[in-house]
């Protein structure tokens, strides 16, 4: 059994902190990973930025991990580099995305960040997955993605089983994507957009599935229930409108993301008029789509997530509460590969502030999770 604890090796780790991402980053002009010729177009043709990483012998490929932003971020940071580097030298391949708005992604029909609901990020993580495993026989593809792999593959239902990997919002929608694929009583609920192609979904895309790697998943947020319902009239008036800058504290939310100043600095400049993250205040409509997602996600842990999973949360973690990953982990469906690991000092984004423990931890899941489907094969 994979063991949740950490180890002496894990304290070393740990300490490296920064170090890792900090090295990384030095020297270089352009932090932010550049923009690819890859993109989706997703059911609201909206043009969608991906970013493929794969091994060096991709017919070795032990399966592709899809990396889920958070809230205000992207899929093009410099934490990702480390990431896909590492993931690539263990023959796991790396798929990330940036949702609509977000990212390389923004458009003018996609304003910067704004969130509407949980359902249109569902969807783009959908879109994503169908146009990976399109049947090139079949199916007309739209998308540029994977086309260095085309070679490799006769088709792409060839390709390896996926995870899906989230950090804060991107975890709550890693986990209701996880929620639809893994139990067959909830794709009757599901999103339209699923339930169009329910029959690619289950035939395809349900086997292929193989489990999640949460980072401070959004389950329940650390603003006061209240509050929101407060503000809902406001959402619906004006879901434009941006939060006023005295209920927020900029200062606070820094300190408690992000440990290096190295890497605060860079987030940043990136939140700049020519960066990728977005910087301005938080809209009344993406708190309410936040919330959209914090209140599907606590109904899908206490259903039970019917696949293997491993979640990394600070206790102290001051955006996201931990309480949704303890009680998600303790409604566990199997314990040996249903985890939380604990993750001392490492604030609300862990991939940052521990990157080095996080590669490290998470690829010891992997391989035990990969070692349990071969076992029982």
């Amino acid at each position: 059994m994979l063991a949740s604890t950490i180890t002496d090796d894990d304290r070393m780790l740990l300490e490296k902190g920064t170090k890792l991402l900090d090295e990384d980053m030095k020297g270089r002009i352009d932090q932010t990973l550049p923009k690819t010729d890859e993109f989706v177009m997703n059911n609201r043709n909206q043009k969608l930025h991906v970013r493929t990483s794969f091994p060096t012998s991709t017919s070795c490929c032990k399966g592709i991990i899809v990396y889920l932003h958070g809230y205000a971020a992207h899929g093009n940071r410099p934490t990702l580099r480390p990431i896909m580097n590492s993931y690539n030298d263990e023959e796991y391949a790396i798929l990330t995305l940036d949702f609509h708005g977000h990212g390389y992604s923004s458009s003018d029909d996609a304003p910067r960040a704004l969130v509407n609901n949980a359902i249109d990020l569902i969807d783009d993580v959908l879109c994503v997955l169908r146009a990976l495993y399109y049947d090139k026989e079949k199916d007309c593809d739209e998308n540029r993605l994977l086309f260095h792999l085309n070679h490799h593959h006769s088709n792409n239902n060839d390709l390896p089983k996926f995870y899906i990997m989230g950090h804060s919002m991107g975890g709550g929608i890693a986990i209701l994507v996880a929620d639809l694929l893994s139990s067959k009583d909830n794709a009757h609920q599901a999103t339209p957009y699923y339930q169009k192609h329910i029959e690619h979904m289950e035939s395809t895309l349900v086997p292929k599935f193989a489990g999640c790697l949460l980072f401070c998943p959004l389950i329940y947020t650390k603003v006061p229930s209240v509050l929101f319902k407060l503000l809902y009239p406001l959402s619906v008036l004006f879901p434009m409108s941006s939060m006023p800058t005295a209920l927020l504290n900029e200062n606070d939310y820094n300190e408690g993301t992000w440990s290096s100043p190295i890497y605060r600095e860079y987030i940043k400049n990136d939140g700049g008029h020519n960066g990728c993250s977005y910087s301005g205040n938080i809209r009344f409509g993406t708190m309410q789509g936040m919330q959209s997602i914090a209140k599907y996600a606590q109904r899908a842990i206490r259903r039970g997530i019917n696949c293997p999973f491993v979640v990394f949360h600070d206790t102290h973690d001051s955006t996201v509460d931990v309480k949704g990953s303890l009680e998600m982990t303790a409604n566990a469906i199997n314990q040996q590969t249903q985890i939380m690991i604990t993750v001392p000092n490492g604030l609300h984004d862990l991939l940052a502030n521990k990157l080095e423990f996080c590669i490290q931890r998470s690829l010891k899941w992997l391989n035990y999770n990969e070692q349990q489907r071969q076992q029982t094969r």
